[in-house]
């Protein structure tokens, strides 16, 4: 699904600078959110999101801007059961002097999850299932009408746990994830990826009550996709990743900016990410 035309961008541009000018109030105080973070016991926790990862690549040897963003909410209930969902779209902008399309907007692939959590010592473990859906532009027809790709065509069922260690002013930890991707129709039969797997590590440091960097290393390996379960190529997939980023904090408002960096193919450019979260809660009575 897709729209094309300057005041699309004009419109999301504007929501975006509303957005991020929200948080300027932001100031340095006493070191407390991580140890907040530590002891959730909110009966009701709800967190809206919008992010924005923003990259400048070449179609066909036009220079174009792409933002990678989503829409997601969360949440939370006792600070144990969680359910989540995110709607992803992709902003595609180039010069006028190169095309007469200014900018064109697409859907992506529509994610729900539900998250169980708990509590040994100092450590906080989470496990999460999640499913998506083929909403995006994925055929290559499609997507050279466009010039963007915005899905990748198959229904997707992902799972990962995750442990957290506060150590306040720092929590660190790791995650281990697994997908499999099943669904995409071709001419000739069906297309899937057998497993992808993935495993991160990052680590947060509270400078202040309202700043803190975050810093973590991601890895993911992918099976060689599959039709009719013959493999369309000899091997599969590695990528290592690397992010860092700063995390702007108060009253219940947080904002997030950062570099990501592919560390399996140095040529690719870094790329720029921000993330504003709004969060409403009640209080545990007990």
């Amino acid at each position: 699904m897709t729209w094309q035309g300057s005041d699309y961008m004009k419109w999301l541009l504007s929501l975006t600078c509303l957005l991020v000018g929200l948080p300027t109030v932001l100031c340095a105080q006493t070191v407390e959110h991580q140890r907040t973070a530590a002891s959730d016991r909110n009966d009701f926790l709800c967190t809206l999101s919008y992010s924005s990862v923003f990259y400048s690549i070449s179609t066909d040897g036009i220079p174009s801007l792409e933002l990678d963003s989503a829409l997601g909410i969360d949440l939370r209930f006792w600070g144990k059961i969680g359910f989540s969902g995110s709607i992803p779209f992709i902003v595609l902008t180039r010069p006028r002097k190169y095309s007469g399309n200014e900018s064109a907007i697409a859907l992506g692939d529509p994610t729900i999850s539900m998250t169980a959590t708990g509590r040994t010592g100092a450590w906080q473990l989470s496990a999460q299932l999640g499913y998506s859906y083929p909403l995006g532009i994925w055929n290559p027809y499609q997507a050279k009408q466009f010039k963007l790709m915005s899905g990748n065509g198959y229904h997707r069922i992902e799972g990962s746990v995750s442990a957290l260690r506060y150590m306040d002013p720092m929590t660190a930890g790791f995650s281990v994830g697994a997908e499999h991707c099943f669904g995409k129709s071709y001419r000739f039969g069906l297309g899937t990826i057998p497993l992808s797997v993935s495993l991160g590590f990052f680590a947060t440091e509270a400078l202040n009550g309202a700043a803190a960097l975050s810093a973590g290393v991601y890895q993911r390996y992918s099976s060689a996709p599959e039709i009719n379960g013959v493999p369309e190529e000899s091997a599969g997939k590695y990528s290592l990743s690397a992010s860092v980023s700063l995390l702007l904090y108060r009253n219940q408002r947080s904002l997030s900016i950062g570099l990501s960096k592919s560390l399996s193919d140095l040529s690719s450019p870094a790329a720029l990410r921000a993330e504003l979260t709004f969060t409403f809660q009640t209080e545990d009575k007990r």
